[in-house]
């Protein structure tokens, strides 16, 4: 079960860097977008599957768990979840942004990493 959940996790991975780069160019190419798409939905859209995305790896990084407590990482998560929920309300492209700047830190903290090693 462990190594199912371990490949969802990689894929929910790629996917949320994959969703990464099109959250930068809703953010910085709005009037390309806008001249061929609604933009609003765009955004919206680009703004709910950063939040899925987000979910889907909480529950997976909850189920993988196997000691007890929850990590400083995971807190993070449902942090930026929750806030990214209220915001979301006000605008789309605020939370877009701030689950930029998270996947940043992951991915500049993953490739600090592979390099060290």
């Amino acid at each position: 079960m462990n190594k199912i959940l371990q490949q969802v996790q990689k894929a929910i991975e790629i996917l949320a860097y994959l969703v990464a780069l099109w959250s930068l160019m809703v953010l910085f190419l709005e009037p390309v977008i806008s001249y061929y798409a609604n933009f609003v939905k765009v955004e919206n859209f680009t703004a709910w599957a950063n939040l899925l995305l987000l979910a889907l790896a909480i529950i997976n990084r909850l189920l993988l768990k196997e000691g007890k407590g929850i990590s400083g990482a995971i807190i993070f998560d449902i942090i930026m979840l929750v806030v990214g929920l209220f915001i979301l309300v006000y605008t789309a492209k605020f939370v877009i942004f701030l689950l930029l700047i998270r996947q940043t830190y992951y991915f500049l903290q993953f490739i600090l990493f592979r390099f060290s090693e």
